[in-house]
């Protein structure tokens, strides 16, 4: 009677994610406690029907998934803390090193987006360095890549900075900003092409 209401619960739980949530890129990992959640009741299955039965085989079976389980978390393509050797160059291409390896800072470029390393570094210099701005825009799209130019600008400027978005077209536009758009001294936009740009107070829509 319990498990077939948790099975009901997990059902209904299912079906309230796909009405309520549109599809996105990202929502695999929504699913996660979801998936969680279902492990007792395989294990229950598991343990009822299978050890009896086939006692020996489920032991071994236990173990294998748990070796792949283990290697899995341990060797992905990207974040590793073991990398894999570079058996074909798409592989090579796109294997970073082990994580207990990297300092910190380049940990962060070590995924899926190495090419933006240099980029975001250098956009950083630019700004700070070079037109002395720690106050600053930031147009994005969708997907972009935000946090590791929040990073550089900290460390590049200890702390000392601004950022806010710009040009926002979406309901977050009614809000209160954090500052006037008259203060900043630069924009930066990774909106399809990463570039910096000089602008004077007037200029910011």
């Amino acid at each position: 009677m319990y498990l077939l209401l948790f099975l009901s619960a997990i059902a209904a739980d299912y079906l309230l994610y796909c009405y309520l949530l549109k599809w996105q890129p990202w929502g695999n990992r929504l699913l996660l406690p979801l998936f969680m959640v279902q492990t007792p009741i395989i294990s229950y299955y598991f343990m009822r029907h299978l050890s009896v039965k086939y006692n020996k085989l489920f032991i071994k079976l236990l173990g294998i998934i748990g070796i792949v389980a283990i290697l899995y978390a341990l060797t992905p393509i990207r974040h590793p803390l073991i990398s894999l050797p570079n058996w074909s160059s798409y592989l090579a291409s796109q294997q970073s090193e082990s994580i207990l390896l990297l300092p910190r800072q380049q940990i962060y470029f070590s995924g899926s987006l190495k090419y933006l390393d240099v980029t975001y570094r250098k956009i950083v210099d630019t700004v700070v360095d070079r037109d002395h701005c720690h106050t600053v825009g930031l147009i994005s799209g969708e997907d972009d890549w935000e946090y590791p130019l929040w990073v550089l600008f900290n460390e590049k400027t200890s702390g000392n900075f601004r950022l806010k978005h710009v040009n926002v077209k979406n309901e977050s536009a009614k809000l209160e900003p954090e500052f006037s758009d008259s203060e900043l001294c630069a924009i930066v936009s990774t909106n399809g092409r990463v570039q910096s740009v000089k602008i004077s107070a007037n200029t910011v829509n």
